[in-house]
């Protein structure tokens, strides 16, 4: 059970944003059906190990994940890129649910930091598809930027807090660290709006920066040490690299 669980979530999660390449008219039944999916698959390791607010707090990742990969998806116009996208938010989500349960069965010992790099990583990459997909339907749909940065807010507040939450299992202990973060990145989110960067490469740019800050803050959290060197010099070669490769409109 503990591989085909993983497989069947994230084979279900592919079925349903390939049936929205074709039915993009079922957006919000598609988003219902694969948050369901997703509730089904952490149901299973909840009878064993995991309480009802632990079930709660290792969902957040996942949903918040595919929602923006939905959000972003709206977006893209070729459309072998789009399978490609599809497949590829299907297995990672299969990765996230086999580090879970390895994360559950190893007593949340073995598989700590293991599971501690997927979630992080997971959080960055659902940070760059918000923001990303944010400032296209800015562009697109010209919603207000104010509607859309508490949106973002919130949003960053979720995926901050299921990562610090794995290390102190206490929001009283956090609280603050996920605050300012959040408030941070919302900043940020507005600031990059304003510079000439296509929308991908400015969520790509607000990906960099979260990975930074949230970076820094798990070792802190976790190893009572401040980490600074590694997320910085790897931060600020990626976002060169995104200033170089960018498209500036």
């Amino acid at each position: 059970m503990g591989h085909i669980i993983p497989l069947f979530t994230g084979g279900l999660i592919f079925l349903s944003l390939e049936l929205f390449l074709f039915r993009p008219q079922w957006l919000f039944y598609e988003i219902g059906a694969m948050s369901l999916f997703l509730i089904l698959g952490l149901s299973v390791p909840k009878r064993k190990f995991l309480s009802g607010k632990e079930f709660w707090h290792f969902l957040t990742n996942p949903l918040i994940f595919v929602w923006s990969s939905v959000i972003l998806l709206l977006f893209f116009e070729n459309i072998y890129f789009k399978h490609f996208f599809v497949l590829g938010v299907g297995i990672y989500v299969s990765f996230y649910f086999e580090n879970l349960f390895y994360y559950l069965i190893s007593g949340r010992g073995g598989g700590d930091s293991s599971f501690l790099r997927m979630t992080n990583m997971m959080n960055v990459v659902s940070v760059f598809f918000l923001a990303a997909g944010f400032y296209g339907i800015k562009t697109f749909i010209q919603l207000p930027m104010w509607l859309l940065t508490i949106v973002f807010f919130i949003f960053s507040s979720g995926l901050i807090y299921a990562s610090l939450w794995t290390i102190k299992h206490n929001l009283r202990e956090i609280y603050t660290e996920i605050l300012v973060i959040a408030l941070i990145m919302s900043e940020m989110f507005l600031a990059i709006n304003l510079s000439p960067l296509s929308f991908y490469a400015a969520g790509a740019v607000a990906g960099i920066i979260f990975y930074v800050l949230s970076g820094i803050t798990i070792n802190f959290l976790k190893d009572g040490e401040i980490v600074y060197k590694r997320y910085v010099i790897t931060g600020s070669i990626l976002l060169l690299l995104v200033a170089a490769t960018a498209r500036w409109v």
